[in-house]
């Protein structure tokens, strides 16, 4: 947190309040939108980490960022688990644990085949090699 308190009766902490029981659960991207504040205010100005820590709201799941930005129109996210804010004092879901590099590594190949093809005709000194003859070098699954 940072070093300025929060009061838990602030209008803005009354507004996430209101938002989360009238809405339902939800991230703090939906919940900035409705209470009319950036994301940032939300999580790092202690808003969100002064009701959870009085037991006002909890965590009620963890969603990965690619996931909640797809749904949410957002964009596209780097997989780092989100928090799911539920209005009521709970017991917060346990967080998710990370990605391998080997689960990173299978996501980014199915997502961008073309791109680690490139790598492993550079990687096997296939590079100087005539275009046409590197191109027959295709991924597996991608189709021609």
């Amino acid at each position: 947190m940072s070093g300025r308190p929060v009061s838990l009766s602030s209008p803005l902490n009354l507004r996430i309040l209101a938002a989360l029981r009238k809405h339902g659960p939800m991230h703090s991207y939906a919940l900035a939108e409705l209470v009319e504040c950036s994301r940032k205010s939300l999580t790092t100005k202690d808003y969100l980490p002064a009701l959870h820590a009085a037991k006002l709201i909890h965590i009620k799941r963890w969603i990965r960022a690619p996931e909640l930005m797809e749904k949410e129109g957002y964009g596209e996210g780097r997989g780092e688990p989100s928090r799911i804010y539920a209005i009521g004092e709970g017991e917060d879901a346990p967080r998710p644990r990370p990605h391998t590099n080997a689960e990173n590594t299978k996501r980014q190949k199915r997502r961008n085949p073309e791109r680690f093809t490139r790598q492993k005709i550079r990687r096997r000194g296939l590079a100087s090699v005539d275009p046409i003859l590197a191109a027959l070098v295709k991924p597996q699954g991608v189709e021609a």
